[in-house]
């Protein structure tokens, strides 16, 4: 009987303490927390802020590449006919 008390006692106090949401504030609250519409909103920032002549293509671009390489390693090879 003690812990059928205890029980609803702690099933009330649970009940009163909870806090009711309107539709309203919980899509509100659901959008905030949205993990991927923060990534879409940062991404169309990141696409206002990079949106220039230069980005556009509008303006030239130089590239360079270059190599350089030399080997260095004297190698001994005897042919089959014996020669070196």
């Amino acid at each position: 009987m003690r812990a059928l008390l205890t029980f609803s006692l702690l099933l009330l106090i649970t009940g009163l303490s909870a806090q009711t949401l309107t539709a309203e504030e919980a899509v509100r609250i659901a959008v905030e927390q949205n993990h991927g519409i923060r990534l879409a909103r940062l991404d169309a920032r990141t696409a206002e802020l990079l949106n220039n002549a230069g980005n556009a293509g509008m303006l030239p671009t130089l590239d360079a590449n270059g190599v350089y390489s030399i080997d260095n390693s004297s190698t001994k090879q005897t042919f089959f006919s014996g020669e070196v």
